[in-house]
């Protein structure tokens, strides 16, 4: 029988990235991840790095309707951030760590590039405005929060904006830089890992299905789109189940994204966002972005992948609930008001779901019976909403610190601010 290290449940970026920062500490481990690559949220992700747009789009109120969508679907621990109102609080304490983690996130993709092979360009992001007045807003919004997370940005004028990036389109009338944000292929780095990973043995098996637990009066619970159980128990894990199979490790990790686990209660809401894949009918002619751009008033992303990729919006929903056709034409009509597309062919329609939380942070970190968190053998690391790009890397050295017996998360991001 087959014991690993550390079982890590989860293919996402952030699976792949623990998986691949605990190999190389030489650890020996298993990722159980599903066949379909575009089940995970990262499959769809604009590949924005960012250390700038992520503190300063936090969105309190976001935070808010997931903590109140968690809470009227019967999550214990959501149901007590929406009774003390402590969503705007902890984004706001948590800003500053998303900072710094998603500055180690840009440096170890401008390190990692080049070894592993995948694509990364750093060449700051635009976020541009159709008006001035928008743009005075949004400048009004992050002035000081900018200013005391030591956030640099440049305001452009019109003219400045159509120098540094020829396909905006003459309606828009200024933007913001953000020198310190970058990109990457998210496709072009997930196969750089999972080939790491081959290459270093790690085992990638079948998807979890559920989770047998010591002591347990039940023997199993399963996967689930959505927790609604009470059973709040973090008892030891006895092995993660595949297809009829066990798979027993010293330490297990779950990192299902917006895939939830029964039994943690872990508060994490799916939030569908809609992805567009453009190549233009003449690419020889065609201008492509130098830059990734926000589109300030739509907060539409528009990135070159193998093709543009254009993504956007936030939908609260369950898992399989049918999705809004008529928003791919939407993506299309308010990023033509941005940049100038031309004639393009759409070459792929994907919808995803973002893991969020009721405030906006990622939940990491070891679950435990009472205060003996260091008996415990299950970490979990999810809830990272838009930012599992840019926050995988410091995730997953928290993740490996944790495994070697240190504890380096700040308490922010733990999970026991849920009572877990």
């Amino acid at each position: 029988m087959d014991r690993y290290d550390v079982a890590i449940a989860g293919g996402g970026i952030i699976g792949l990235t623990i998986a691949y920062e605990l190999c190389t500490r030489g650890f020996r481990v298993a990722v159980l991840d599903g066949t379909d690559a575009r089940m995970a949220s990262s499959y769809g992700n604009a590949g924005y790095v960012s250390p700038s747009l992520g503190p300063l789009s936090m969105n309190a109120r976001e935070a808010e309707e997931t903590a109140r969508y968690l809470a009227s679907i019967g999550s214990t621990s959501a149901a007590r951030y929406v009774e003390a109102k402590m969503s705007s609080e902890y984004t706001r304490i948590g800003m500053p760590i998303i900072r710094s983690m998603a500055l180690e996130g840009r440096d170890w993709y401008a390190r990692m590039s080049s070894i592993l092979g995948f694509v990364y360009r750093h060449a700051g992001m635009l976020e541009v405005y159709l008006t001035r007045d928008e743009l005075e807003r949004r400048v009004e919004h992050i002035r000081h929060l900018a200013s005391a997370l030591n956030i640099p940005y440049r305001i452009l004028t019109r003219d400045e904006i159509h120098a540094l990036e020829p396909t905006v389109n003459d309606a828009c009338e200024g933007a913001l830089l953000y020198p310190d944000d970058a990109f990457v292929n998210p496709r072009s780095v997930m196969k750089a890992l999972r080939d790491a990973l081959t290459a270093l043995d790690a085992v990638f098996l079948g998807n979890l299905e559920s989770i047998e637990w010591d002591g347990a009066t039940k023997a199993t619970t399963t996967i689930a789109a959505v927790a609604e159980d009470d059973d709040n128990s973090k008892r030891r894990v006895r092995s993660f189940k595949i297809a009829g199979a066990s798979v027993y490790a010293d330490t297990y990790v779950v990192c299902t994204g917006a895939y939830r686990v029964e039994g943690l209660d872990l508060p994490v809401a799916p939030a569908r966002g809609y992805m567009l894949e453009l190549l233009p009918k003449d690419r020889e002619s065609s201008l492509m972005p130098n830059h990734t751009i926000l589109c300030g008033e739509h907060r539409v992303a528009i990135s070159v992948h193998e093709g543009l990729r254009i993504t956007a919006l936030f939908e609260l929903c369950s898992i399989g609930s049918a999705m809004v056709k008529e928003n791919f034409t939407k993506l299309l009509e308010w990023s033509r008001k941005y940049i100038a597309l031309g004639d393009v062919v759409v070459v792929d329609r994907w919808t995803g779901y973002r893991p969020c939380t009721p405030d906006g942070l990622p939940i990491i970190g070891r679950v435990s019976d009472g205060d003996d968190y260091g008996d415990s053998n299950l970490i979990v690391a999810c809830g990272h909403c838009r930012l599992g790009i840019t926050l995988a890397p410091a995730t997953a050295r928290f993740v490996a610190s944790l495994v070697e017996g240190r504890d380096d998360v700040p308490d922010a991001i733990k999970p026991n601010r849920y009572g877990l």
